[in-house]
């Protein structure tokens, strides 16, 4: 009945269909795993190849991505909610509000994914930001946010990470503007729980 519920919908749909994608191909070291007959890149037959009926219409993991929720509700914190399996990804969040609750839900996962140093780490010693390959994957998609509310955008995806993330980290930031930004390498690995030891 709402864009947020519609946006939640969506959400679901990709995480839940992800586990089940997972599960469908268990045991699993990798989502890269699942091979297509032909490997045009890395994660085709996880990504690509798997159909999943919804709503009457066959979709792939990368078309729910892009195009079911990416491109129709523009809206970047998307990425810090969307779990592909990987150690990489956001933390998956079973619990996925809809209607209102949603834009507080959003907000906590994408402080919670800019607030841990695996995505996010400023050494100033190498005067270098190390950022999560999410955001040079969508840089784009963060780049228009910031513009589409009036932010300044000069200093690329800096700008966006000073506007958004926790505020304890936004001075830090702000002293890393002129730093170098690497990449981390992506984590491939099945994410999972390591269970513990009574």
């Amino acid at each position: 009945p709402t864009k947020n519920d519609g946006k939640a919908y969506w959400l679901h749909v990709y995480n839940a269909l992800v586990i089940k994608a997972v599960l469908d191909h268990w045991p699993l070291a990798s989502v890269n795993d699942v091979k297509a007959p032909l490997e045009i890149v890395q994660g085709y037959g996880f990504f690509y190849r798997l159909g999943f009926v919804v709503g009457g219409k066959t979709y792939n993991l990368y078309d729910l991505e892009h195009d079911r929720v990416l491109k129709q509700w523009q809206d970047p914190r998307a990425h810090f909610v969307l779990n592909c399996a990987s150690s990489s990804c956001p933390a998956i969040r079973p619990a996925l509000p809809t209607g209102d609750d949603l834009e507080a839900y959003l907000n906590k996962a994408t402080w919670d994914f800019l607030g841990d140093p695996r995505n996010v780490r400023v050494n100033h010693e190498q005067r270098t930001i190390f950022l999560s390959q999410i955001f040079k994957w969508y840089q784009s998609d963060f780049i228009n946010d910031l513009r589409l509310r009036g932010q300044p955008a000069q200093n690329g995806i800096v700008d966006y990470l000073i506007d958004t993330a926790p505020e304890a980290a936004k001075a830090e930031l702000r002293k890393a503007i002129p730093y170098r930004i690497e990449y981390v390498a992506y984590d491939w690995n099945i994410n999972k729980t390591v269970p513990h030891k009574p």
